[in-house]
């Protein structure tokens, strides 16, 4: 069964806080909110990246997030198992907003431990 791919939308929650602060606001200004987001840019070494490397690109051609598998290649190396694991896990924590590089760093150190790592996130003062 082939899996499917999943959506890399990124959702900004600080941005969505900016907007909520500003919308409570008297007279909100939305335009200086406006002039102040930068959407978050990715980096260019990631596409090239994946062209150089046979082993990222294997994976992203499955379908896989280029990020995610990134992170992982450089975790797991070649190890399939371990990849789709942590393209998995990396994902979902993802999308409950913990930042990427916090979210590879923690399912490293649990390996690919989705729970444990959703409880380090949550009983961590950082």
């Amino acid at each position: 069964m082939a899996e499917v791919p999943r959506s890399t939308f990124q959702f900004d929650f600080d941005f969505e806080k900016k907007i909520l602060a500003e919308a409570e606001k008297e007279n909100p200004n939305w335009s200086a909110l406006a002039m102040q987001y930068q959407p978050p840019k990715i980096p260019a070494l990631a596409s090239s990246s994946s062209s150089r490397d046979p082993v990222v690109s294997k994976y992203v051609s499955m379908g896989l997030d280029l990020e995610a598998v990134m992170l992982a290649v450089k975790h797991y190396g070649d190890n399939p198992a371990k990849v789709r694991e942590f393209v998995k896990e990396f994902g979902v924590l993802r999308e409950m907003g913990f930042s990427p590089n916090k979210v590879a760093e923690v399912l490293a150190m649990y390996d690919n431990d989705r729970e444990k790592a959703v409880w380090h996130f949550l009983n961590s003062s950082t």
